[in-house]
């Protein structure tokens, strides 16, 4: 096995994990660390059919508890600020555009919005915010016109492409010589993973094949041509991680019983939720996000 980002044959074994999060996959997985570029990632890598059924129903639709809905449109509407301020365009493209929220808020601000999923599910759901502009397809299917694009974004979706490099390389083409590419995708270099390791929520495997820290996305977008203007780590992203992660640990590795897990759970929310503040506070001064958003241009 090599390394995808350097072709290292350097790898090391971190932790195993599972589907703890939807259990679509009976599975073991390795969570593994290339020694030389730091590129964590997950195998086996499913494929076809396989990982088609490791997405359940309603997966594009996030189906969230109405907490998680609304901070997620307030985490949503602060984003869209951001790049507003930062990038003057009309035309967008998100990949992986999910039901639409985002292509919708955008529209209303007046940019012209283009989407596509591989989830025909997602497409027709987004279809119904937008009406048109929405491809159920693959980005290199669709075929774009060359620099079409002042602005191409993907939330959350390029930890999920198996080959990230072909990818980057089509987005190159289709954007425009100034426009922006903006992705955020989990960082796996933070205390909660180092915490909790195969157990981590945000691993979500097999639906996960990457695992980015700022050092190895840096690496991936320069590689493929592009230059990092502005990184954030969102410190209001990922809240329940934390919770989600020590439940799964209580639950699947110290395999307590459910009954049990609750009442431990409950029992020791109080010091979650003070590990959890502290957590937030430091992350004020320091790259411990649980999520990492960066803005890119084009090299020419």
């Amino acid at each position: 096995m090599k390394c995808s980002l350097c072709g290292s044959e350097k790898i090391r074994n971190l932790c195993q994990t599972r589907d703890y999060n939807h259990h679509l996959s009976e599975r073991t997985f390795s969570v593994c660390r290339c020694t030389d570029c730091g590129l964590i990632f997950t195998l086996p890598v499913l494929e076809g059919e396989e990982i088609r059924k490791c997405y359940p129903e309603g997966y594009y639709n996030a189906r969230f508890s109405s907490f998680e809905r609304r901070y997620s449109e307030f985490i949503q509407s602060r984003t869209i600020r951001k790049i507003i301020r930062q990038k003057k365009g009309t035309t967008l493209l998100d990949i992986g555009c999910g039901s639409g929220e985002f292509l919708e808020k955008m529209k209303k601000a007046g940019w012209e919005v283009y989407g596509m999923d591989v989830s025909a599910e997602a497409c027709n759901l987004a279809r119904e915010k937008i009406q048109k502009n929405v491809f159920n397809d693959t980005l290199k299917d669709i075929s774009f016109p060359d620099n079409f694009f002042d602005v191409i974004t993907l939330w959350h979706v390029f930890e999920h492409i198996s080959d990230p490099d072909g990818l980057l390389k089509e987005i190159s083409r289709i954007l425009k010589p100034d426009g922006m590419l903006i992705m955020e995708v989990p960082h796996i270099d933070n205390p909660v993973f180092k915490l909790t390791m195969g157990t981590y929520f945000a691993l979500d495997a097999p639906r996960h094949i990457y695992h980015y820290s700022a050092a190895t996305l840096k690496q991936i977008l320069e590689k493929n041509g592009y230059t990092i203007t502005q990184t954030y780590y969102p410190i209001l992203g990922s809240p329940l991680n934390l919770f989600k992660s020590v439940w799964n640990k209580l639950l699947y590795e110290f395999q307590i019983p459910r009954t049990r897990s609750n009442l431990i759970f409950f029992l020791g929310l109080p010091l979650i939720a003070l590990a959890l503040i502290t957590y937030k506070i430091f992350s004020f001064i320091l790259p411990w996000g649980e999520t990492i958003q960066v803005f890119c241009k084009k090299r020419t």
